[in-house]
């Protein structure tokens, strides 16, 4: 407290040189000055005495003045600080009352350059650009100061009818992005759509200067309004959305032909509406659209083609909605890029590229997109495109392509170039093994006059095996054999060994020692896929019983026999692996094949009363619904209806306590009903 009054007496007495006006002490007792570091601190001294110039007090307002004499502060400082402030928290009319004190104006219109500076750094930066009465106000503020003055290619009574103006006709348009950045006017005026507003803004639009309309046009404007109001509304609602469509179809006749164009672009088939909006309302909206035009064709300068190419874009919309009803579910992406690509038949053929590497869209479904996108084609165009394409690489897309052109073979079409083509693909190491003689086949068929035989070896070995191989060296079948064994011996991984089946069963002939070789071979890795890769080749290749008695002699495991000889096909076999498995521990493992093997060969009512019958029912209910069907229907047909009872009550997942004879045979009594 003794502190505070020391700093006072100090400062009283620096002011009192000044002044003896006994009420400016008293000021300066309330003032929250420093009193040593006011006599000692240049910046500081500056600050507080502009510091009293921010107060509607006109007392303090004299002792800045006075304190700014004393120690070279410009008066024009006090006055821009104090004129500022009151600009910050006065009224409109307090501060137009201090600009009608001439001296003090006088300070302000000699350094105006500084003062319209530092109301842009200071004042003109905290405005919000829609709060129209401050903004009049800056304005009016700074047209008494200099009122020739132009700032944004404006005099300043022109900013303020402009603003006016601006507030006559929206709250939401920002004036300051109006005048500063009149390049980006369509984004200034955004903001301020709504469904009625439009013939205001265009009003607006027309009265605004030339520099800043010159960035839009007035048809421009009536575009965009018309897109943003359709895209604010909900398009689940259909009834609004058509109805609001209509009322926006009104304005068409203030576009140009591009503009109705690009509304149509951006509404029907913007990315929403194909999204969302099923074809027949979008083919409502395009009927709008085009009634709307052809009503006032006559009455605007449209160009000639408009109406035409309105035609061209309801047909387009009407062709995708007929494909989208023939297409798979899963080409419906390739439907959409196709729907927004009617404008360029480049993207076009890219869909069509895409639909040709879908493997689940139909032949004939191909052929229509052909007929459509290419009238005058066929479908070995894209397939050409794509073989030419360095961006197919992938294995399933080239096999997807040779499927294609399979299909084309079958119906007679093809290309001359394709030969070239798909001998480069028989030789592409990237590819899969499969796919490389997939690719020989196709070759085979394309040539004109059918290779030898021998040349036929060759291909399919370099196809499968991934390079080059001497004819000489596959013309003969001992040489066959050795190329074949020498693959074998250094095979060291499942994949070397089916690459060695799918070998085998290209070549026209194969020795069935070759197959031996390589199903004993397939034993001794036994990996996941062994049982599905024998019944692979015993489903390509018919083997003699003689030859399946090999096998079984050099196997040791029940079920690898049993398997072995329900493949076979030979009945005195089936029967063997039949006795076998019948002979097998309750707790034995089951293969998963074997169950379907059983069910497949009828076999499943010999083995009701087995010891594995049981563990045979745990594996089989595992497996697929039709599978369990089939096996019903075997164990009612030869008699075992509680079996099938139980059989049936097991798939269907019925607890263990419920599963009673009675329960059984009355459920399966009402399913066969």
């Amino acid at each position: 407290m003794k502190r505070k009054e020391k700093n006072n007496e100090l400062l009283i007495n620096v002011v009192t040189q000044i002044t003896n006006f006994v009420e400016k002490k008293k000021l300066i007792q309330h003032s929250d000055v420093d009193a040593n570091r006011f006599s000692k601190d240049a910046q500081y001294r500056y600050d507080s005495i502009l510091g009293f110039a921010k107060n509607e007090d006109p007392e303090k307002l004299i002792i800045a003045f006075d304190l700014a004499a004393t120690y070279g502060v410009p008066q024009f400082e006090v006055c821009l600080t104090h004129i500022t402030y009151l600009f910050i928290t006065s009224s409109f009319n307090v501060v137009m009352e201090k600009l009608a004190d001439d001296q003090f104006l006088l300070q302000l219109k000699e350094q105006s350059k500084i003062v319209f500076q530092r109301f842009k750094e200071n004042v003109w930066s905290n405005i919000a650009g829609t709060d129209y009465q401050t903004l009049i106000t800056y304005f009016s503020v700074l047209n008494v100061i200099d009122e020739g003055k132009e700032l944004n290619g404006l005099t300043l009574k022109d900013h303020i009818k402009l603003i006016k103006k601006v507030k006559a006709t929206s709250s939401e348009i920002d004036y300051k992005s109006l005048v500063t950045q009149p390049e980006n006017l369509l984004v200034t005026l955004r903001p301020a759509f709504n469904k009625d507003n439009i013939n205001s803004l265009a009003k607006l639009h027309k009265t605004l200067p030339n520099h800043i309309r010159q960035s839009l046009l007035v048809n421009h404007l009536y575009e965009d309004w018309i897109i943003e109001q359709f895209k604010s509304q909900d398009l689940q609602d259909t009834v609004s959305l058509l109805k609001l469509f209509m009322n926006l179809c009104f304005y068409l006749v203030k576009l140009s032909s591009d503009d109705i164009l690009n509304v149509v672009r951006n509404t029907i088939f913007s990315k929403q509406c194909i999204q969302q909006l099923d074809y027949g309302t979008r083919q409502e909206m395009m009927t709008v659209v085009l009634q709307n035009c052809q009503k006032e064709s006559e009455n605007n300068n449209w160009s000639p083609g408009l109406i035409k190419a309105l035609k061209a874009i309801e047909n387009h919309l009407l062709q995708v909605s007929i494909f989208y009803k023939s297409l798979p579910a899963e080409a419906l992406t390739i439907l959409q890029r196709l729907d927004t690509a009617y404008e360029d038949k480049e993207k076009m053929m890219e869909v069509l590229e895409s639909a040709v590497l879908m493997s689940t869209i139909k032949y004939d479904s191909l052929q229509a997109l052909v007929k459509y996108i290419l009238p005058k084609e066929t479908l070995t165009v894209p397939i050409t495109r794509l073989l030419k394409s360095s961006h197919i690489s992938i294995s399933n897309s080239v096999n997807t392509i040779l499927m294609r052109i399979e299909q084309c073979l079958n119906n007679e079409v093809k290309s001359d170039e394709w030969i070239s083509l798909i001998e480069s693909l028989t030789k592409q190491t990237y590819l899969e093994p499969q796919v490389r003689l997939k690719a020989v086949q196709l070759l085979q068929r394309l040539e004109k006059t059918s290779c030898n035989e021998v040349e036929s070896y060759k291909r399919v070995c370099e196809a499968i095996l991934g390079y080059p191989i001497e004819a000489d060296k596959v013309s003969t079948a001992a040489g066959r054999s050795e190329v074949f064994k020498k693959h074998l011996s250094n095979a060291t991984s499942w994949e070397d060994l089916c690459l060695l089946e799918e070998l085998l069963k290209a070549w026209p002939q194969s020795d069935n020692n070759l197959y031996l070789e390589l199903i004993l071979s397939l034993f001794k890795f036994r990996h996941d896929g062994l049982y599905l890769m024998l019944e692979s080749i015993f489903t390509h290749v018919s083997f003699p019983e003689e030859f399946v008695q090999q096998i079984l002699n050099a196997l040791d495991d029940n079920c690898d026999m049993i398997i072995i000889c329900l493949l076979s096909k030979h009945k005195i076999l089936q029967e063997k692996g039949l006795a076998l498995f019948k002979s097998l521990p309750e707790s034995s493992d089951i293969p998963v094949i074997l169950p379907r093997l059983l069910v497949e060969g009828n076999f499943i009512a010999s083995l009701v009363d087995c010891p594995i019958y049981s563990k045979f029912l745990e594996t089989l209910i595992n497996e697929d619904q039709r599978l369990c069907k089939i096996a019903t229907d075997q164990l009612i047909a030869a008699g075992y209806l509680a079996e099938a009872g139980t059989l049936y009550l097991q798939h269907s997942f019925v607890p263990a306590s419920l599963r009673t004879f009675s329960t059984a045979i009355n459920i399966l009594s009402r399913s066969e009903k």
